[in-house]
């Protein structure tokens, strides 16, 4: 296992697809039987459903930045701290239902850990910190500091 080309797949997954919303890298960044364990039951599976992910994404959040905050690789396995935002400028369904576009900026963080298999991502699994993004949306109350 190369770890080293892992880390750098990575780096280029959030600064292509994500940063330059190019789409055609997700194929040669993921494995054909690409597939999400803990997927969302309404997004199709694989790498269409990672595409329109992103797509999804870019409507919502047009200026839609991420950044690669912390990378640690081992085996087969790349685990990455991120940290993204943009401008809330399109409809959003979530955890809470639909939020209407704000116009608000916002900003948020999580951790993926991706599996590789000979050389391209074949597995993906993370967590996003959607609470505080709802918040800062205004979608649910911040809890009460007293």
């Amino acid at each position: 296992m190369d770890t080293e080309k892992n880390k750098a797949t990575v780096r280029r997954y959030y600064e292509e697809v994500w940063n330059q919303f190019k789409l055609t890298a997700i194929d040669e960044i993921f494995a054909p039987d690409y597939h999400v364990p803990n997927a969302l039951a309404w997004r199709k599976p694989g790498i269409e459903g990672l595409r329109e992910f992103v797509v999804d994404n870019h409507r919502m959040f047009p200026d839609l930045v991420y950044q690669v905050d912390d990378l640690v690789a081992e085996k087969d396995k790349v685990a990455v701290r991120f940290s993204g935002g943009g401008t809330h400028k399109g409809d959003l369904v979530g955890p809470v239902g639909l939020v209407p576009a704000t116009d608000r900026k916002v900003t948020w963080r999580g951790i993926m850990i991706f599996k590789f298999q000979d050389g391209k991502i074949i597995e993906a699994n993370g967590v996003t910190n959607n609470i505080e993004l709802m918040q800062q949306l205004g979608a649910v109350r911040s809890p009460d500091p007293a």
